[in-house]
């Protein structure tokens, strides 16, 4: 099986944005590629951009052995990371102007609807770092939300689906 966390299934605005500016050469387009995050950078960002009438990577993932897929999504609302909440408020701002038919709610870098895939294991709240328990996510409210819905789905996994 797999198990995603915060994964941008369905895309990510962040992506349709970098895509945007760099293919328009804008000035901003050109202060991304300084930071390298352009599409000839990270090929990634043209198979993460949202589409409204569906991702392409998700199209294109394939799953011939039926391989169960679970999802963990999250947002966060309140964040005390100063760059996950500019990042949260610009990605909340291009889902309305681009996007307007999705939910505004992320965790700083994807989106949440976008994260829900396969069999969805819940919600939590949550950013994009706490949702990895990595630095200093590790001792936060996140974290531990994340634990508690994922500890006993790989229980589950290493065990309990035995017992079915």
């Amino acid at each position: 099986s797999v198990t995603t966390i915060s994964t941008p299934h369905g895309g990510t605005p962040l992506a349709g944005f970098a895509l945007r500016h760099h293919e328009n050469n804008t000035l901003m387009g050109k202060l991304l590629a300084t930071f390298e995050f352009s599409p000839n950078k990270k090929a990634y960002i043209k198979d993460v951009t949202m589409l409204e009438s569906g991702n392409s990577f998700i199209s294109s993932l394939r799953n011939k052995a039926s391989i169960p897929i679970y999802s963990i999504s999250n947002y966060k609302v309140n964040f005390y990371n100063v760059a996950m909440e500019v990042t949260s408020r610009f990605l909340a701002a291009e889902l309305r102007e681009y996007y307007p038919n999705h939910s505004e709610l992320n965790d700083g870098i994807v989106p949440t609807e976008s994260a829900i895939f396969g069999y969805h294991l819940g919600t939590i709240e949550a950013d994009h770092m706490e949702s990895a328990c990595i630095l200093y996510s590790q001792q936060t409210a996140g974290c531990r939300k994340l634990l508690a819905l994922l500890i006993p789905h790989l229980k589950w996994l290493t065990w309990g689906h035995l017992k079915r």
